[in-house]
């Protein structure tokens, strides 16, 4: 099994490819509003390149968020000393970035697909925030397992609010 620690440090030897793909995402999403959303709100493949450039940091900024939070509340290391800025930093940094950039250029409903993301952050941090209330109040003695019994339970919670949300919103089921 490896740890968030063991994979920081396998992260650390690829700093130069991750530094250079965050800092072009936001400049790609800067470039394809100047090019092809300029004037045109609803331009479909401007729309559809917003969308791969959102997915491309979104997905790793919602991990390293999770992975900051986890090393605060559970872990309860020193940040300082423990964070690496382009690995747990950088994807959050270039995440903000991009969803700025993009919606100054672009509404957010027209991305294709941006509505699953919205919805992925929203339900990922309710699940964070209840695996971290149980394990605040210390109600199960599975949390003194280790970060496995963590995982297992945040997937649990995690599909429960994914389902709790499809009902509540009323998308039928595939």
């Amino acid at each position: 099994m490896i740890s968030i620690q063991d994979l920081t440090i396998w992260l650390t030897s690829f700093h130069i490819p991750i530094l250079v793909a965050l800092i072009l995402i936001p400049i790609a999403a800067f470039l394809n509003g100047q090019v092809f959303i300029k004037g045109l709100k609803k331009n479909k493949g401007g729309a559809v390149i917003y969308s791969i450039l959102t997915y491309l940091t979104v997905i790793p900024g919602i991990c390293a968020s999770i992975t900051i939070a986890y090393l605060l509340f559970f872990t309860r290391v020193n940040l300082v000393q423990q964070l690496d800025v382009i690995i747990h930093i950088g994807p959050v940094l270039s995440m903000i970035a991009t969803l700025t950039i993009t919606g100054h250029f672009m509404d957010f409903a027209i991305i294709p697909g941006f509505h699953r993301l919205s919805g992925l952050m929203l339900v990922t941090g309710a699940s964070f925030v209840f695996v971290l209330i149980l394990h605040r109040m210390r109600i199960l003695i599975g949390f003194f397992a280790g970060a496995e019994v963590l995982a297992i339970i945040f997937i649990v919670v995690f599909l429960l609010f994914k389902f709790g949300w499809e009902n509540l919103i009323g998308k039928k089921r595939k």
